[in-house]
């Protein structure tokens, strides 16, 4: 049986490199797509949160059922922005298979949709999170 290696960073990567290419994404998450949210960053934007993963190994090969979040976060009043950037979000990558590094994906679809709203400098900002579920097998290289 080969070593197993983890298949977080490579699925954040492919994540955030397919969203950066999607302009749909782009167009409407003016802002930008991070992991890491310099200071100052303008609304609206997309955070590609470090995933969380276990593993989900199967005969012969080993495998890992990674969870990611992308929250749309707008100081727009109201929640249609916020909706409409995790919209093209999904469609960007629900049911896709970006390439990743050492690994390849067996699966990739929305597992949940939640929404809430904070006060940033007395400002509302809304953040519409989904969580995808990812599926990877472990390459032999």
């Amino acid at each position: 049986m080969p070593t197993r290696r983890s298949s977080v960073e490579a699925v954040l990567t492919a994540i955030v490199s397919a969203l950066k290419s999607s302009t749909g994404v782009t167009g409407v998450a003016t802002g930008g797509i991070y992991n890491n949210v310099p200071q100052n960053t303008p609304y609206p934007y997309v955070v590609v949160t470090s995933p969380t993963g276990r593993p989900s190994d199967t005969l012969g090969s080993l495998g890992s059922s990674v969870l990611v979040d992308l929250r749309a976060v707008s100081q727009y009043a109201g929640d249609k922005e916020a909706a409409q950037i995790i919209d093209q979000c999904q469609r960007a990558i629900n049911f896709q298979k970006p390439a990743v590094s050492g690994h390849r994906i067996c699966a990739l679809n929305l597992e949940s949709e939640e929404r809430y709203q904070e006060l940033v400098n007395a400002i509302p900002t809304r953040h519409h999170v989904a969580t995808f579920r990812v599926w990877t097998e472990q390459s032999s290289s």
